[in-house]
């Protein structure tokens, strides 16, 4: 539901201003796919909530209100002390919100960014993981709602280091409603979180939030959910993912402290296919990660039934948090010898006191078989421990070696031979995209991942080598190809890819696309603030020395990563629709919006003034025609100089 278009949503809204007759508006706190989310002084009861405005599709939509209406009044039952808490669901004609507990503090999914390592230690995370286990089983049980919706994004970390759930109830209902009211098909819910039932629409259950932990606990521990690229629903369906262990090592994450074999054990239950295959409850999950072992009352087929934590009660006598392995093995050591003890005593009284000296004996010689017996299975147990050990050493240590190969090629130009066509490394990072001046408001921007992207524009003779035809305006092998639609850069990024692909000299996971705008404008800024420096001219063909055509690619200086063109010669599209403007705040990896009319190009070309050649100045056209874009189309002409430089990224 990302791609709903929320700018009637944010239109005329300010500091100061009063909404509802009771809310005054304080400042902006974060938008996102489900709505805007304001700090607002409640006049009525004198306190500050967090107001989040719903989607202009969801607000003029009655059904959706009364939904949500019924679903907000649902959640008012939600009273434990780590679940943000929802106070009202207030509307009028144009607009409509939900008000909630202001939460001073930041999601795990923020605070998980600021890790050295990308994630969390066991040691870090456990206290968290407790209090959430302990809301869940409250909510699945005393309150029976179903999150529908958990992920890091959605945990939040008081001033005080308490976690507390935010959305509860309301997150799912929203996908649901804005599904419905804007026609389009998905499920409620964060696919990357979402268990193969909830995606196939199935009635929601508490194994759900449990799948959804399960994901959430594998994210916050290695940095990445169990599937995040590529076909992610068909993965959650069908693909079992890899250990945590293993995850670490894909991804070059460096710990002292390894996953414990209780954690390892117990998220991949959570993530089980089946959910009879989950533990059942929260409660559940707080007793394995602990090395209990599973609750046989909330087994599927128990005649007591499922678990759900059996509330606050249940919630509190989870088990208190203990890491140290000596501790979570004496637990369960501790109830058995008490429970051998006790046996032992009533044996020895009655055996001792009403029978014979004979039945004694034979008593005495079972219990010593049983031990025998005890002693050979804890022996079997051991040795299969120790064989996954070693196996999952064994996946760790390939996965490790996978990664080196992965740092050590990121750091490598890619050349294609035959083309001629040079790609260079560029590393993962953060700046601050856009201008105050054009695209307010700035938005600091995190690159995560490295990639490559184009030494020099593509040139006529390189696209001819693949497409087999030349379109351009300005005919030269070694000018950069021009007049192309952003569906005709695509078709030459798929057909390059196959055709890398089937040479095996393409790196695995990675495919041959345009840039996303976030990667261009990094690309062109080469780590500096400032548009450029020294004269334009130096680097740039614009319209006071380029005659108004196109020239040879690479005649300028390249820029301090070693870019030719990046201004001016031809414009060159990027992979984002476009947007009026950047969203603000801090984002990592951004793609754009969902949809669109118009995709994104930047750069100016060679009839632009050298006053728009800087990394932030923006375009847009039609995807299908570059006659079409804003400004430029009239009798007579052939349209914009369009053309585009490559980038190799990680399958999007």
């Amino acid at each position: 539901m990302d791609d709903l278009d929320f700018g009637q949503t944010l239109r005329g809204f300010a500091a100061g201003q009063k909404v509802f007759e009771r809310y005054t508006l304080m400042r902006m706190l974060g938008r996102g796919g489900m709505g805007v989310v304001w700090l607002a002084q409640d006049e009525k009861l004198r306190r500050e909530v967090a107001l989040k405005f719903l989607p202009e599709v969801v607000a003029q939509d009655r059904e959706a209100i009364e939904d949500l209406k019924r679903e907000t009044r649902r959640a008012l039952e939600l009273t434990h002390p780590r679940i943000v808490r929802i106070y009202d669901f207030v509307d009028d004609s144009r607009l409509a919100a939900v008000s909630m507990e202001y939460v001073p503090g930041s999601s795990l999914a923020v605070l998980k960014l600021d890790q050295p390592q990308k994630c969390f230690s066991v040691a870090q995370l456990a206290p968290w993981v407790q209090q959430l286990c302990e809301a869940l089983a409250y909510a699945h049980t005393e309150a029976q709602i179903v999150h529908r919706d958990l992920k890091p994004a959605n945990l939040m970390v008081d001033a005080k280091g308490a976690l507390k759930i935010a959305d509860f109830g309301i997150s799912a209902t929203l996908s649901d409603t804005a599904t419905r009211a804007s026609k389009q098909a998905s499920s409620s819910g964060t696919p990357v979180y979402m268990s193969p039932q909830q995606m196939m629409g199935e009635k929601p259950a508490a194994t759900d939030d449990i799948y959804s932990l399960g994901a959430t606990l594998y994210e916050l521990l290695t940095g990445k959910p169990p599937f995040y690229s590529g076909n992610v629903l068909l993965q959650v369906q069908n693909k079992v993912p890899p250990s945590l262990t293993a995850r670490r090592a894909e991804l070059g994450v460096e710990s002292a402290e390894a996953i414990p074999a209780a954690w390892e054990e117990t998220i991949a239950a959570c993530l089980a296919k089946q959910s009879e295959d989950r533990p059942q409850s929260a409660a559940d999950v707080w007793r394995r990660l602990n090395g209990v072992g599973p609750d046989l009352a909330s087994a599927p087929g128990s005649a007591v039934g499922p678990d759900l934590g059996r509330g606050r009660a249940a919630a509190s006598k989870l088990a208190p948090h203990k890491l140290e392995g000596t501790a979570k093995s004496k637990l369960p050591l501790a109830l058995g010898l008490a429970a051998v003890l006790a046996v032992a005593g009533w044996a020895g009284w009655y055996y001792g006191i009403e029978q014979p000296a004979q039945r004694r004996l034979a008593e005495q010689q079972r219990q010593e078989e049983a031990r025998r017996v005890e002693v050979a299975r804890q022996e079997v147990q051991r040795q299969a421990e120790s064989a996954r050990l070693e196996s999952a050493r064994a996946e760790a240590e390939q996965a490790r070696k996978a990664a080196e190969e992965r740092a050590a090629t990121a750091k490598r130009s890619i050349t294609i031979p035959d083309l001629k066509l040079e790609l260079l490394p560029m590393p993962a990072g953060s700046f601050m995209m856009g201008s105050e001046s054009e695209s307010a408001p700035v938005t600091q921007v995190r690159l995560t991942q490295p990639f490559w992207i184009g030494k020099y524009e593509v040139t006529q003779a390189q696209w001819e080598m693949v497409m087999g035809n030349n379109p351009s305006i300005w005919r030269g092998d070694n000018r950069p190809v021009d007049y192309v639609s952003w569906n005709d850069a695509m078709q030459f990024c798929q057909k390059l890819t196959a055709r890398e692909r089937a040479a095996g000299r393409l790196p695995s996971g990675y495919e041959y696309t345009l840039p996303t705008e976030a990667q261009w404008e990094y690309a062109c800024r080469a780590g500096m603030s400032v548009s450029t420096t020294g004269y334009i001219a130096d680097v740039a063909w614009f319209s006071e020395n380029s005659d108004r055509m196109s020239h040879p690619v690479g005649q300028k200086k390249a820029n301090a990563w070693g870019l030719y063109d990046m201004y001016g010669n031809v414009a060159e599209w990027c992979s984002d629709w476009y947007a009026k403007q950047y969203l603000g705040g801090t984002i990592c990896d951004p793609v754009g919006p969902g949809s669109g009319s118009t995709r994104v190009y930047r750069g100016g070309n060679c009839y632009s003034s050298d006053t728009i050649l800087t990394p932030y100045h923006r375009g847009c056209c039609k995807p299908s025609d570059p006659a079409t874009c804003l400004g430029y189309a009239g009798p007579g002409d052939r349209g914009y100089p369009l053309g585009f430089r490559l980038a190799l990224c990680a399958v999007r």
